[in-house]
């Protein structure tokens, strides 16, 4: 234990005897250092700087050290060694001259750091720390030798501070930016104002202001930072608006604010990244200033989109000319060879639209142009060719062709604004497929003429039109044959201008292209199969007499019989207009077309004949006193009511024959009333036996496509008995349903 004891004691001594030596020498070489540097605070007296504080603490002494030194009395300085310092160490002393400590020390054992307007740090020789002290410097202005500094290039703080303290050194050591702030006027003045001026506080009163003037000798000096950022135009307002907030932190900004006004842009200067202003005041010898930015979209570089008169409207006369009325754009391509000028839209008669490729300025920008030449308008004059040609009236034709050759002249929509005129063809032969052709064409509005060319493109018959069974059809025109080939060839137009029909019969036509068509050449044959049954296509009941027009296809008769109520006087039927009251027989006709003609129709079977189809109802059978039967109904034997043997036509020119409705019509009973002792009052019926009669008449041969073949139908009705008391009124539904022959 007590070896233990020994050894605990030799190893402390041991320590201490090595650590205290050591403490000291690294105090003193930390205060050495703290004296030689200062950290960011100038030593006042640099000739002190090697002195040795010692190791007395400023702490123990701080209830008698005098820290608040009060005003202090700056006099005329004699020379440049007697600083600012000087004042306050001998104002320190003097007002701790009661600190014993003190005794015997001179300014030399004062060392001053950080020397602001209204404080200082101290330390002493032979004392550990330092002493915060508190002043107000009096008449700082007696110190001031020189108030005008002369040229400046540079309007800001540091600039003001250096020139200052280089014409009165006697502020040189000082960081003048504790002391003063730079209260800014204009170009030419401003004042120092003590640091404890508050510039954004209208009631801050500075303790200490003095009026200093320069000379600025460049703008560069007030736009300090001449990179104004992204720009959407280049304009006075914007170049100006854009100097102010790059340059908004900077000292001067006040003098900037109050002449920005006065900034112009140099227009003979502008490109896409930099541009000179000018300040308009020759105060400043160097009064311009180029400036940078960076451009934000297209419009920038292209500040004259209205191109005004154009000679031509094509792609590469728009964008050379957009490229030569704007130099910006022309040096932005020149920097950036990567980057090309193109166009976003389609050329329009008087705008388009443009955009850059190859760069990140990825807006457009809207041209506006005229050209008042049809030459710049109509760049194609060969027109290529025009199929499905209108001689009669060519022009729809030529100018859709136009159109399609030259897409600028879509947005002419009137197309009466197109002069079109001396349309001329070259000779040409019947197989020519092509006609060439030219024409003078002239449009409103635009100066000049031009002369276009194009190909009349004539079509081979059998190539267009490459359906030639056309099928079956009922026809008995040329105009309705080209119209069953025009409907099974897609609507294909097919005109007698253009091709005429030969060697017709019911099982073919040949349409042959004529010499002069300008739409088709050669010929072809189209096959087909003749429908005689019209289904009363061209039929229309016409020439009635006592009979109801209905429809095309369709009567009524209407048949009425009187009575006899006069002594002698006998009416049994209403064909006998003798008495002078009755109407008559019910008459009317209709025709039928036969195709080609009979002719050619006795052809398929020389006993053919002409079938009508059609149906008689008994519609309407009434006396006075009574009624009949109706409804009955007859429309022939096999579909046919009628049949007229095509070689009697042929031979006589007409066919004459009652109608045989087996018996259907014959003897119909109807009541009606007698007289007794002079009175109606008696019933009876007696019969009526109605006849159609009919009468068919073949027409003249008048052209190759028909022959018309008419039908005139009379009815009458006869009783069996006459009346002395009752009329009779008998009425037949007539219905034609069409004809063919068989």
């Amino acid at each position: 234990m007590k070896k233990l004891t020994k050894l605990s004691f030799l190893l402390i001594l041991t320590i201490t005897i090595l650590v205290v030596p050591l403490y000291f020498i690294i105090s003193q070489y930390n205060n050495s250092l703290i004296n030689k540097n200062p950290n960011q605070t100038q030593e006042v007296n640099d000739k002190n700087n090697n002195g040795n504080q010692g190791f007395y603490s400023l702490d123990d002494l701080k209830d008698d050290i005098v820290e608040n030194l009060g005003t202090i009395e700056l006099n005329t300085i004699k020379n440049n060694d007697d600083i600012i310092g000087t004042f306050i160490k001998q104002k320190f002393i003097k007002q701790n001259y009661k600190v014993s400590q003190f005794n015997g020390l001179s300014n030399d054992d004062f060392y001053l750091k950080s020397i602001t307007i209204n404080k200082a740090r101290i330390s002493i020789e032979g004392f550990v720390g330092y002493v915060d002290v508190k002043y107000r410097l009096k008449n700082i202005e007696k110190l001031i030798k020189d108030k005008n500094l002369g040229q400046i290039s540079k309007l800001d703080n540091k600039s003001i501070f250096n020139k200052f303290k280089l014409l009165n050194p006697v502020f040189n050591g000082l960081d003048l930016s504790e002391f003063f702030s730079v209260k800014y006027k204009n170009l030419n003045e401003a004042s120092l104002v003590s640091s404890d001026y508050d510039q954004d506080d209208k009631n801050s009163i500075p303790s200490f202001s003095q009026d200093i003037t320069y000379e600025l000798v460049t703008l560069d000096g007030l736009i300090l930072n001449r990179f104004i950022g992204n720009l959407d135009v280049i304009k006075d307002e914007e170049v100006r608006k854009g100097i102010k907030e790059a340059n908004s932190g900077n000292d001067s900004y006040v003098v900037l604010e109050s002449v920005a006004d006065n900034l112009i842009v140099n227009k003979d200067t502008l490109d896409y990244n930099s541009v000179r202003v000018q300040l308009r005041d020759d105060k400043i010898a160097k009064n311009y200033s180029d400036l940078n930015y960076a451009i934000s979209n297209l419009k920038v570089l292209i500040p004259e989109d209205n191109l005004e008169e154009i000679n031509k409207v094509s792609e590469e006369v728009v964008i050379d000319t957009i490229i030569e009325k704007n130099p910006m754009l022309k040096n932005y391509l020149n920097a950036n060879k990567g980057v090309s000028l193109v166009l976003s839209e389609d050329l329009g008669l008087t705008k388009t639209e443009v955009k850059l490729v190859g760069t990140a300025l990825d807006s457009t920008v809207k041209i506006t142009y005229k050209c008042t030449n049809i030459q710049g308008i109509m760049p194609v004059l060969d027109l290529g060719s025009i199929t499905d040609y209108n001689k009669p009236d060519p022009k729809s034709l030529i100018i859709k062709q136009i159109k399609s050759k030259n897409k600028l002249l879509n947005e002419l929509k009137d197309d009466d604004l197109f002069d079109i005129e001396n349309i001329n063809y070259q000779n040409h032969s019947k197989t020519d497929i092509f006609i060439k052709s030219s024409f003078n064409l002239k449009i409103k509005d635009y100066g000049g003429a031009v002369n276009p060319t194009f190909n009349v493109q004539r079509a081979d018959v059998k190539d267009k039109f490459s359906k030639t069974d056309i099928g079956k059809f009922y026809w008995t025109s040329k105009s309705e044959i080209m119209q069953k080939i025009s409907s099974e060839n897609n609507n294909l137009p097919l005109d007698n201008d253009n091709v005429e029909l030969k060697d017709i019969n019911y099982k073919s036509v040949i349409v042959e292209a004529k010499e002069e068509s300008f739409k088709y050449i050669n010929s072809v044959k189209f096959t087909f199969d003749t429908d005689f049954d019209s289904e009363g296509k061209n039929t229309k009941i016409n020439n009635i007499s006592n009979t109801k027009f209905v429809s095309n296809l369709e009567s009524i008769t209407q048949s009425s019989i009187t009575s006899s109520p006069l002594v002698g006087t006998r009416i049994y039927d209403d064909y006998d207009t003798l008495d002078g009251k009755t109407l008559g027989p019910q008459v009317f006709s209709f025709d039928y077309l036969v195709p080609i003609n009979l002719e050619e129709a006795s052809k398929i079977d020389e006993f053919a004949s002409i079938k009508l189809k059609g149906i008689i109802s008994l519609s309407k059978f009434t006396s006075t006193g009574g009624s009949g039967v109706t409804g009955k109904s007859y429309k022939g034997e096999n579909g046919s009511l009628f049949d007229v043997p095509i070689r009697n036509l042929l031979e006589n020119g007409s066919y004459q024959k009652e109608l045989d409705y087996n018996n259907l019509f014959k003897d119909m009973p109807i009541a009606y009333r007698t007289r007794s002792w002079g009175f109606c009052s008696n019933k009876s019926s007696l019969n009526v036996t109605s006849t159609f009669k009919f009468e068919v008449t073949a027409a003249n041969k008048t052209n190759e496509w028909n022959q018309k073949v008419t039908y005139k139908i009379t009815v009458t009705n006869k009783m069996s008995d006459y009346s002395t008391c009752d009329d009779f009124n008998i009425e037949y539904r007539f219905t034609v349903q069409g004809f063919t022959i068989e």
